[in-house]
């Protein structure tokens, strides 16, 4: 017989209070596995979940192997709400000699009076809470009592872009697949963050025409502005690193900086490490990279459509080689901007 911890949720994404919830119940109540229960749906919120399986690799990523955390599928393909007595009530049909506890966050507790037969519930599992600070809820209902330092994080703070207490390869995993848009929404303005899109898809045609990556293509066009309004890291200590990591850069005006910013967000924010996607964005700017993705990004920022002159001849050109298009690109910079060029406008 085992002793099994339920933790259910929709993990959209994983983070590490759910990890610590998972290694505190695993000890103190001295369980064989901790089974972390993926939601197709969840009843209690209206918000359209991340796809299941984009959520279930998240969790994997997050295990690190460790043998005694386990997936359970048993919600996977729902067209209906789930709800956790009637998971359990499969669950102990499936495994009659196995004895379940179910692991509560604190603020779950205080909405078991909602949950669809929630009496029945708690004659199948043995509910285990999480007392936050410290401090336990008050219930009408029998539970166990968990002790755990409270981790102050939630999975909306982090598709807002609270990103500090998520694994790296979890970030990198979402930060790749562009799973949670508000990230980049809450680091702009809606218009940059329209620019940004429209560079992006500017990106992906460009690329597609040179048989280059596409997908590669439009990664770095969506990110290539996260840090130019200096939202994530503000202009201060973003002159510090520069003056540690880029000096050269350090000394140019505050215009040119949020391309080597940008690339040093993505690679230590976002844990994208794609070198390609780095060099071109860090050098989107003044456009003095020759790698060829790096030409394609600045071709795509200054050719955006949504700007106010018509760039479609240049587009066009560089469909047919991304090459001779960045050559014409960075003429035209020139001619237009004289000497203000190098302002990085």
């Amino acid at each position: 017989m085992r002793k099994i911890g339920l933790l259910g949720g929709s993990f959209d994404p994983v983070h590490d209070g759910h990890m610590a919830m998972a290694k505190h119940a695993l000890q103190q109540l001295h369980l064989d596995e901790v089974w972390f229960v993926l939601s197709e749906q969840t009843p209690l919120k209206d918000r359209k979940l991340t796809s299941y399986d984009d959520r279930r690799k998240m969790l994997e990523l997050a295990f690190h192997k460790i043998d005694a955390y386990k997936i359970c599928d048993i919600e996977k393909g729902s067209t209906s709400k789930n709800y956790t007595v009637d998971t359990v009530r499969k669950l102990k049909t499936l495994y009659p000699k196995d004895t379940f506890y179910f692991i509560l966050g604190n603020d779950q507790v205080e909405q078991l009076h909602a949950w669809k037969d929630i009496d029945q519930l708690q004659k199948m599992v043995n509910l285990c809470a999480f007392a936050r600070d410290g401090k336990k809820s008050e219930s009408p209902y029998t539970l166990t009592y968990l002790q755990m330092e409270d981790i102050p994080i939630s999975s909306s703070e982090i598709r807002n872009g609270k990103l500090c207490h998520v694994d790296p390869a979890v970030v990198n995993y979402f930060s790749k697949h562009i799973l949670y848009e508000d990230i980049l929404k809450h680091a702009m303005s809606e218009y940059r963050y329209q620019h940004s899109v429209s560079v992006a898809t500017v990106c992906k045609e460009l690329a597609t025409c040179n048989q280059l990556d596409a997908t590669l293509a439009y990664l770095m066009g969506y990110y290539h502005d996260i840090n130019k309004e200096f939202k994530i890291i503000n202009k201060e200590d973003s002159l510090k690193i520069l003056q540690e990591l880029a000096p050269e850069v350090a000394k140019q005006k505050e215009s040119i900086w949020h391309g080597f910013m940008g690339a040093y967000v993505c690679e230590h924010y976002l844990h994208l490490q794609n070198k390609q996607l780095l060099e071109a964005i860090a050098h989107h700017v003044l456009g003095n990279s020759q790698s060829v993705y790096a030409k394609l990004l600045y071709v795509a920022d200054k050719c955006d459509p949504l700007r106010d002159y018509d760039t479609s001849a240049f587009i066009e050109l560089s469909k047919q080689d991304i090459h001779k298009g960045y050559e014409a690109v960075k003429k035209d910079q020139a001619i237009y901007y004289g000497e203000q060029y190098n302002d990085g406008k």
